[in-house]
C-alpha cells in the first residue's frame, strides 16, 4: 500500500486488518524516487486518479484505474499498456464484488474473449482507448473521440442537442464579447460580471444535455490549465480557449439550425432567457 503522510493512520488500520505477511503498509513512507522505483516493480497499480497512475504510464507499469465521474478518465486515466478503467458514476455504486471479479479478471489470459464487462482498456499508449460497446453506440462517446482523438464530429437528430449546441454557441459568443471589452478596458466590471455569468450558463446548458455538456467539460479544463499571470495574458488565454470551442461548435450547421427554429438566422441574448 502506498499513500502519503496524511493517510498513514488509515493504512495502518487496513494492514492490521489482514495477514502481516501478504500487505506491506508503505502508506507515508516513500519519497518520490523510492515509489516511481515501487511503482516500475510491480506487476499492477490499482488506484483512482492520482500522481502514482501516472507515473505508472513512465514506468510501464500495469494500472487498474478506479475512475469516478468528478474527472475524465480519457484526460486523466493509465496510458501503460494492458491497463484497465473500471468505471463508477457514483462513490456509492461502487459494489466490492463486482470490483473483485473485475480484478480477477484482469489476470486472464485472454480477458477479450470473455463476457463483455464495463470496463475501458488500454492497449498502447499512443493507441485509443478499447470501449465497451454500450459506449460505442452513445453520442457522449462520440464526441470525446472528436475532441480528443481527431474522429468526425458526430452528426445526431436529437433536437435536445442541437438546441444546446446553439446555446453553447451563444454563450461562447457572449464570452469572446465581454473578453473584447475587458481588453478595451480591464476595469470594465460590467464585462467582467458578464464573463463570469457565462460559467454558470455553460454548466445549466450542461444539465440540459450531458452530450453537449462534453464541451462544456473541455472547456472547464482547458480553463483550468491557464495559470496566474498578467491579465492580459490570461484574458488573451481565455479567448484563444473559446475561440478553440467556437472553431468546434462551427463544425455543425448551427445557421440551418437557427433558420428551422426561428424562420432567420438571428440573435438571442442567452442571458435574457436564463
Amino acid at each position: 500500500m502506498i499513500g502519503s503522510k496524511e493517510e498513514a493512520s488509515l493504512g495502518k488500520e487496513i494492514a492490521e486488518s489482514f495477514d502481516h505477511t501478504r500487505v506491506y503498509d508503505f502508506v507515508g513512507r516513500t519519497n518520490l524516487q523510492e515509489l516511481m522505483s515501487l511503482i516500475a516493480e510491480s506487476e499492477l497499480l490499482i488506484g483512482a486518479d492520482s500522481a502514482p497512475i501516472h507515473m505508472a504510464a513512465l514506468t510501464g507499469t500495469a494500472v487498474f484505474n478506479i475512475s469516478f465521474k468528478t474527472v475524465n478518465f480519457w484526460e486523466t486515466g493509465p496510458k501503460s499498456s494492458g491497463s484497465r478503467i473500471f468505471l463508477v458514476k457514483q462513490e456509492d455504486e461502487l459494489l466490492e464484488r463486482d470490483f473483485v471479479e473485475e480484478l480477477l479478471n484482469f489476470f486472464d489470459e485472454d480477458p477479450l474473449s470473455s463476457e463483455v464487462r464495463a470496463v475501458v482498456r488500454v492497449t498502447s499508449p499512443c493507441l485509443p482507448y478499447v470501449v465497451p460497446p454500450p459506449m460505442k453506440t452513445c453520442l457522449g462517446w462520440d464526441l470525446i473521440q472528436a475532441i480528443y482523438m481527431g474522429t468526425e464530429f458526430p452528426y445526431p437528430e436529437q433536437s435536445l442537442f442541437k438546441e444546446a449546441l446553439m446555446r453553447l454557441y451563444e454563450v461562447n459568443s457572449l464570452a469572446l464579447e465581454q473578453i473584447a471589452l475587458l481588453k478595451q478596458n480591464p476595469k470594465n466590471l460590467n464585462a467582467a460580471a458578464g464573463l463570469e455569468q457565462t460559467d454558470q450558463i455553460f454548466n445549466a446548458v450542461e444539465m440540459l444535455s450531458p452530450e453537449a455538456g462534453v464541451f462544456v467539460s473541455w472547456l472547464r479544463i482547458e480553463k483550468l490549465r491557464v495559470g496566474p499571470d498578467e491579465q492580459s495574458k490570461v484574458l488573451s488565454d481565455f479567448e484563444h480557449i473559446y475561440l478553440s470551442l467556437d472553431s468546434m461548435l462551427r463544425n455543425y450547421p448551427l445557421q440551418s439550425w437557427y433558420q428551422i427554429r426561428n424562420g432567420v438566422l438571428h440573435d438571442k441574448n442567452i442571458l435574457d432567457e436564463a
